[in-house]
């Protein structure tokens, strides 16, 4: 039998009940991606407050959200030691010693020394 006659076997969505909760989360998290993206589709010319309100409510979630994912990626990256030279990573470790062992400000202290 030719491969173009084979009947293509595809994966059945199991029922809510049976996933898990990382499951659940994925498939919630596309059926409310698709949502906002029609409600953003909606026409907004201000006449309605309620849908005024609705559409930048959506809006501005999604950019909060992408502002989260970007920065959490942002920082893994410049924390992350892939991609860095041994010199670079001595450099990394010795700033953080720096950081760590640097004189601190005393609680109370305005750092005006009095004679």
């Amino acid at each position: 039998m030719a491969m173009a006659d084979q009947e293509i076997v595809t994966k059945q969505e199991r029922p809510w009940e049976e996933l898990t909760m990382p499951e659940k989360l994925g498939r919630a998290a596309d059926l409310s991606l698709d949502r906002v993206y029609q409600t953003l589709q909606l026409p907004c010319d201000g006449s309605d407050p309620k849908l005024l309100a609705l559409v930048t409510n959506a809006a501005l979630t999604v950019i909060s959200q992408q502002v989260r994912v970007d920065t959490t990626k942002l920082t893994v990256s410049a924390l992350s030691p892939a991609g860095l030279t041994a010199e670079e990573r001595r450099e990394r470790a010795r700033q953080a010693i720096r950081e760590a062992f640097a004189e601190r400000p005393v609680p109370g202290d305005s750092g005006v020394k009095s004679e």
